[in-house]
């Protein structure tokens, strides 16, 4: 079983963040891509809080086989 770990801070989830894993799990024939939330990032401040950031994710996910 192939899988990618996708980790991020998504803040704010977008379709970029859908797409590149989209391709990616096609790339190399994946058979699940899990995506990391991550509590901070080195690069940019997190403004919305994790738990928001957590529900978001989930939603955008429905119905994405593999995520």
């Amino acid at each position: 079983m192939k899988i990618i770990v996708y980790p991020g801070s998504f803040d704010p989830l977008h379709h970029g963040h859908l797409t590149i894993a989209t391709f990616a799990k096609q790339k190399i024939s994946a058979d699940k891509v899990l995506f990391l939330l991550s509590p901070s990032t080195v690069w940019k401040k997190v403004e919305t809080p994790f738990k928001h950031r957590a529900n978001m994710l989930t939603l955008a996910l429905e119905g994405h086989e593999g995520f």
